[in-house]
C-alpha cells in the first residue's frame, strides 16, 4: 500500500496556518509525510520583505507539525503543483479556496488536478471571514 503523503499548498497569507493545521490533521492519524509547498510565478520566491518574512513564519510553523517545506518557482503554478505531486507521490492535497471573486480559479485548479491525477484526495478549505 502507498504511504500517505499530504501536500498543503500555501500562499504568503496568515490564513495559510489553517491549511497547515488541516494537512497535519489529515497526516496525523497514521504514519504519513506532511509536505508544505509555496509556488511563486517567475524566478524569485522572495518577492518582498513582507512576503519573505511571512513565508519564513509559515515554513517554521509547518516544521512544528513535522512538515517538510518546499519553495519553488514556476511559470505555471498548477503545472508546477501537478509535477510536484507526481514526483513526491502525494496522496492527499489541501488547498485554500480563493475569495468569492476568484472562486472560479480554485475550481479550475481543482478540475485540472483531478483530471491529471484522479487518484488524489483533495480537501479545499473556505476562507475565513473576518466579520463576526
Amino acid at each position: 500500500m502507498l504511504r500517505k503523503k499530504v501536500l498543503v499548498c500555501i500562499t504568503p497569507q496568515s490564513n495559510s496556518r489553517r491549511l497547515i493545521e488541516c494537512g497535519a490533521e489529515i497526516a496525523g492519524g497514521e504514519p504519513a509525510e506532511l509536505h508544505v509547498l509555496h509556488v511563486t510565478r517567475g524566478n524569485n520566491i522572495l518577492k518582498g520583505d513582507k512576503t519573505a518574512e511571512l513565508l519564513q513564519q509559515l515554513f517554521s510553523y509547518a516544521t512544528q507539525f513535522g512538515g517538510i517545506v518546499h519553495g519553488v518557482c514556476g511559470e505555471n503554478i498548477t503545472a508546477t503543483i501537478i509535477s510536484f505531486i507526481r514526483k513526491e507521490m502525494i496522496t492527499d492535497l489541501v488547498l485554500g479556496e480563493h475569495s468569492e471573486s476568484y472562486k472560479a480559479q480554485t475550481d479550475d485548479i481543482t478540475a485540472l488536478i483531478t483530471e491529471k491525477l484522479p487518484y488524489i484526495r483533495i480537501s479545499i478549505l473556505s476562507p475565513v471571514s473576518n466579520t463576526p
